[in-house]
């Protein structure tokens, strides 16, 4: 089991529903891997809900 933490770009692309991000951290977690964000990534994403135009869907 490896564990793998996402940037900024990379997580977002994965909410967004980039598919080949989706289907690269579904082919991992089959494997056993563990995905995660760290707290300065979560922070980035926010940031971005709170300054984009459409708030309440984005959260």
């Amino acid at each position: 089991m490896s564990r793998f933490l996402l940037d900024t770009g990379p997580a977002q692309k994965f909410v967004n529903k980039d598919p080949a991000i989706r289907r690269a951290a579904e082919e991992r977690r089959r494997r056993g891997d563990v995905i995660g964000i760290c707290y300065p990534v979560l922070g980035e994403l926010w940031s971005g809900v709170q300054g984009s135009d459409s708030r309440a869907q984005n959260a």
